[in-house]
């Protein structure tokens, strides 16, 4: 499976589908290598990337837990 770590847009290129673009662009790369699915990492407190992912398709599957000592 294909997996994306990290999608930053700068901020003044925000809102004009790069980000959408981008992963669109990853998704044909990922297809062309035959993986059959696609994970990303979103920040929990990040809802902004969030909803981006989920609009993208995205769905959530895992969740991961921090504390710190």
């Amino acid at each position: 499976s294909g997996r994306v770590v990290e999608l930053v847009v700068n901020p003044e290129h925000r809102g004009q589908n790069v980000g959408k673009r981008l992963m669109e662009a990853m998704e044909a790369f990922f297809r062309e290598k035959q993986c059959v699915h696609v994970r990303v990492e979103c920040f929990a407190p990040n809802t902004v990337a969030h909803a981006f992912y989920e609009t993208c398709g995205f769905s959530d599957r895992t969740i991961e837990m921090l504390k710190s000592l």
